[in-house]
């Protein structure tokens, strides 16, 4: 129910009880039981509550997996992975957090951590020669190919 509703039904059953009297907030409100509780019917035990509980949350997901498509379960499976995938890098970035500083323990982990290459201005020099007399080698066979064919 809303909360308006709500507020209106109160305001209701509060005229009722008096009109010149102010409702006081801690009075409880007597409301109608419902009609469908009966005395013969037995309560039920926590136990038997709790499976309940689980038969209709079983119930409910064969329905869902019998009427969803295969996109819509594609793509709970993707954003069920891209949470995950955020949860882990929250996580490592809070490892990380640690030990990053300048302490004696943050250096004693940097030096655990495996040597990285600097950048070197002549071997990048070297690669890019290197990539770039492959391309033309590739170049030149292929047009010696079609030279061969015509």
């Amino acid at each position: 129910m809303s909360s308006k509703l709500v507020k209106k039904l109160l305001q209701q059953t509060c005229t009722d009880l008096g009109e010149d009297k102010e409702p006081n907030r801690w009075e409880k409100v007597k409301l109608s039981k419902p009609l469908s509780s009966s005395p013969d019917v037995p309560a039920l035990t926590k136990e038997e509550a709790l499976q309940r509980h689980v038969q209709s949350i079983l119930r409910l997901d064969t329905l869902v997996n019998k009427y969803s498509s295969k996109a819509a379960q594609n793509s709970f499976s993707r954003h069920t992975s891209n949470m995950e995938e955020k949860d882990k890098t929250k996580k490592q970035v809070a490892k990380t957090k640690s030990s990053i500083g300048n302490s004696r323990s943050s250096c004693s982990a940097f030096t655990s951590l495996p040597k990285e290459k600097t950048f070197n201005k002549i071997i990048e020099k070297r690669s890019r020669e290197e990539a770039y007399f492959q391309d033309v080698a590739k170049a030149l066979k292929k047009a010696k190919k079609k030279s061969k064919r015509g």
